[in-house]
């Protein structure tokens, strides 16, 4: 019984419960609590080796699940990727109004590494906190998606930056999670 109880313990040691989750989401603006799927925590999903979170954008309600090794920054991510999948889903015209203004810089898809960047961040440790002009970090460098969820953490968490271009992705995140493009 004991043998067992270590993995288990070590498995469930990082991951947040449901409480956790709740907190965290219930400290985001109300339009975006209201938009986005239920939340599954999954400390035993063989996707832990690789993943602390995940949302399918073809599962029915874009749920957010929540691995072994998910933390509060995990919690906010996720339910971000969460709202604007659903947002692309069901509320296009929002969604591409939000894209607009979030990538007036210039940028589109193609400006990001995705695969490229994807491989470094899973063979070098945390090359994907290092920081990178106009993105949050270099987690933010894979895909748009990953930019933006990680812009929606650094304002949740009231980060401050000097960087213009930033500044512009974290002003057009706080319209689009509080329904400014919906109107």
């Amino acid at each position: 019984m004991s043998r067992a109880l270590f993995p288990l313990l070590f498995l469930l040691s990082g991951c947040v419960s449901h409480q956790v989750a709740e907190k965290e989401i219930s400290q985001c603006p109300d339009y975006f609590r209201n938009n986005i799927g239920e939340v599954k925590i999954e400390p035993l999903s063989p996707f832990s080796v690789i993943f602390k979170g995940y949302v399918h954008l073809k599962e029915e309600g874009c749920p957010i699940h929540l691995l072994a090794l998910a933390d509060r920054n995990t919690v906010l991510e996720e339910a971000f990727h969460s709202f604007e999948f659903r947002a692309g889903t069901n509320r296009v015209n929002e969604w591409g109004r939000f894209y607009q203004d979030f990538h007036k810089d210039g940028t589109t898809y193609k400006n990001y590494g995705g695969l490229f960047s994807s491989l470094v961040i899973l063979t070098i440790p945390f090359v994907d906190k290092l920081p990178v002009d106009g993105k949050v970090n270099f987690h933010s460098t894979v895909s748009h998606f990953e930019d933006t969820a990680e812009c929606f953490v650094f304002v949740m968490r009231q980060h401050q930056t000097n960087d213009a271009v930033l500044l512009q992705k974290c002003e057009a995140i706080k319209k689009f999670v509080n329904g400014v493009y919906s109107q």
